[in-house]
């Protein structure tokens, strides 16, 4: 492989990586939605329940990583 074919494999694998947290972001922002939603119901001001969806599921995130929405989603549908 000269230097052009590892640049431009370079390039394609970070355009490949922000194109994969791109399109997890909106479903990472559902989780924290309906994470917000379901601690609403504990009559907990929404500013809290904000911080600990966010919370969780970045603790979630950083543990798992792609994995952390699936895992989310069983919890909150646990408690659904």
């Amino acid at each position: 492989m000269n230097i052009l074919e590892l640049s431009i494999m370079l390039v394609f694998i970070v355009i490949v990586g922000i194109v994969g947290i791109l399109a997890e972001l909106p479903y990472i922002g559902l989780q924290i939605f309906g994470m917000n939603f379901m601690l609403s119901v504990t009559h907990v001001p929404s500013n809290i329940t904000i911080i600990i969806s966010l919370l969780l599921v970045m603790g979630f995130t950083v543990f798992n990583g792609l994995r952390a929405p699936a895992l989310t989603a069983f919890i909150k549908d646990f408690f659904v």
